[in-house]
Parts: structure tokens; sequence; C-alpha cells
């Protein structure tokens, strides 16, 4: 949270927080209300995808990873409701997953994500 911002209720509807933060996008608030998000277990695949993009724009890229390895699980999830089989948005995420870790050297959310999509094979 910065210095400028308020706290952000956790309660507030997961739709609230979800279009105010994409109000905030590029702003202070934005990772706050992200993380709301993240933090109340109502985030979307795209919500846990756009907070890691906020995290590596400024170089966290161990918090990407893991925000980055929820977003695969998530998706991996939702993927197998359906029986379906890892797709270009999964294999996507996997790589920006890798990518952040990579960098931060930061493994365990990698293997925990790889694991959990090596279980979807479907």
């Amino acid at each position: 949270m910065s210095a400028s911002s308020t706290p952000i209720p956790k309660r507030l509807p997961p739709e609230a927080l979800r279009a105010a933060a994409r109000r905030a996008r590029g702003q202070a608030d934005e990772t706050t209300l992200l993380t709301a998000l993240r933090e109340s277990g109502n985030a979307e695949v795209d919500d846990l995808a756009r907070l890691a993009q906020v995290y590596t724009a400024v170089q966290q890229n161990a918090r990407a990873a893991e925000v980055l390895a929820e977003a695969v699980e998530r998706h991996v999830r939702d993927l197998s409701a359906d029986q379906l089989p890892l797709d270009e948005k999964g294999r996507t995420l996997l790589a920006d997953l890798s990518a952040a870790a990579a960098v931060s050297a930061s493994y365990e959310p990698s293997i925990r994500a790889l694991g959990v999509a090596a279980a979807n094979r479907t």
C-alpha cells in the first residue's frame, strides 16, 4: 500500500474491488485493490495475472512468482472442472512464472504450479 492510499476493506464485494482496480490501473492503489481481492479469495485468474504484472514492473519478482503460481493453480482447477487440458493461457502463465522464478531464484512456486499442471493431463 502506498503512503497516500487509504486502507481498502477486504469485505467489499469482489466486483467492487475488481472495478476499483480497473479504474486504478497504473496508480499506487491498484496493487492494494488487487491484493485485497486476492486475500479475500475472490481473485480470478486475470486479476492474479495483472497483480503479477504490477509486481514484475517494480521488480518484486518473488512476489510475482507466487501470484503467478496461484494463477496457474486456479486456471488448472477451472480447466479440470470442465475436463479440459492445459490451454494457451495456461502455458503463457507457466512461461511467465518460469521467467519470474528464474529472475528471483524463487523456484518453489514454480515447482508447485508445474505439479498441479502436470496432474491435470486430461
